[in-house]
């Protein structure tokens, strides 16, 4: 985060690469602040958020920063998640949406504004068992199951307040999700 560099490990040689990402004109690494990233099914790229609204795709055997997507100031671009297909979902914290974006056809494929555009999601979960996407967030009590292909959301009420939610993880085998609240260490709350 601090560096705005994606980093290679070869676990065999112990060799690391360093790749600096984009930054705006005038803007410190740090404010960059790279956050998440996944990898393409053909193992070729890395898709990476910015917290100051950019959505990269890295191509790993040229070095090359492919067809970054800018979203303007306040989208917040946070965690994100790649499905079967190599379709990413990125929660826009920011945007109270979920964007949704086709990397082999290098198209935008939808956004989903979520029922609470304030809810501030943080954080997807690609279900490969369901195929939905579990919507983290941290400005409602709640998690959100988004369905692709229909668009259909779902409101999944929390049993106490003050979620916070930063991540949501899956047991393959059961099909549970698990998740922590996680709220802001503010010297208050439970």
């Amino acid at each position: 985060i601090g560096q705005n560099e994606l980093a290679s490990l070869d676990p065999k040689s112990g060799a690391i690469q360093r790749f600096p990402m984009p930054k705006k004109d005038g803007e410190a690494a740090f404010h960059a602040a790279l956050y998440s990233c996944v990898m393409s099914s053909d193992r070729k790229h890395v898709w990476f958020t910015q917290l100051n609204g950019i959505v990269g795709g890295f191509n790993i055997e040229t070095g090359q920063l492919e067809k970054p997507i800018e979203f303007p100031l306040g989208a917040i671009p946070h965690r994100m998640a790649i499905d079967d297909h190599d379709v990413i979902y990125v929660a826009l914290s920011g945007d109270g949406q979920v964007f949704a974006y086709d990397t082999r056809a290098g198209k935008e494929v939808a956004r989903y504004p979520l029922p609470d555009r304030n809810s501030s999601p943080y954080a997807v979960t690609w279900d490969q068992t369901r195929r939905v996407l579990w919507v983290a967030a941290s400005n409602t009590d709640a998690i959100y199951r988004l369905d692709p292909t229909s668009a259909d959301i779902q409101v999944l009420p929390l049993p106490r307040t003050r979620a916070y939610l930063r991540m949501i993880d899956l047991d393959h085998k059961t099909g549970d999700l698990w998740t922590t609240y996680a709220h802001l260490p503010i010297n208050r709350g439970p």
